[in-house]
């Protein structure tokens, strides 16, 4: 609670670091959102909490926060700006979007140094403990891409029949 008063706008987030994959599949998620947003289908209330629903996969708000929110036993979080789109993705073709660059993302606000207590930047490193944490269900003695599950993951957030998951 202290987070969302301090944060200037719900572009911020403050999620669990260890959930986080890659930069595809964060930008992924990055796209799904805003286009929830610029077609008003967004399930959650707000830009940040549409942005974890999507990560985790789920259409639940709810079960979206107990996966990718913090948790108390946690010392790994990630701090996000999810910048706004300069164009509408209704109109253009995923392959000719221009990602925003770190130009594109402010400086970290002054309230957010007093509190955090180290803001140390961490490589993101694909986990099977992140992949769990997900929700994503796979068998460790098969092949498989950390990377490609967790993009497919956010990809069903929004699939009917992949709800109650």
């Amino acid at each position: 609670m202290n987070f969302l008063k301090l944060r200037p706008s719900e572009h911020w987030v403050l999620m669990n670091g260890n959930v986080i994959q890659s930069h595809r599949q964060l930008w992924t998620a990055w796209l799904h959102t805003m286009r929830n947003a610029e077609r008003n289908t967004m399930t959650a209330r707000s830009l940040d909490a549409e942005f974890m629903r999507v990560i985790s996969g789920t259409h639940h708000v709810t079960e979206a926060f107990g996966r990718v929110g913090i948790q108390s036993d946690q010392s790994i979080a990630a701090l996000l700006f999810l910048p706004p789109p300069t164009y509408s993705l209704e109109q253009e073709n995923v392959s000719t979007i221009s990602w925003p660059t770190e130009g594109a993302i402010p400086n970290l606000p002054a309230e957010f140094q007093t509190f955090f207590k180290s803001s140390v930047s961490f490589d993101i490193k694909p986990s099977i403990e992140g992949l769990l944490q997900l929700g994503i269900e796979f068998n460790v003695n098969e092949p498989y891409d950390e990377e490609f599950l967790s993009i497919a993951h956010v990809l069903l957030a929004d699939d009917q029949s992949a709800s109650s998951r």
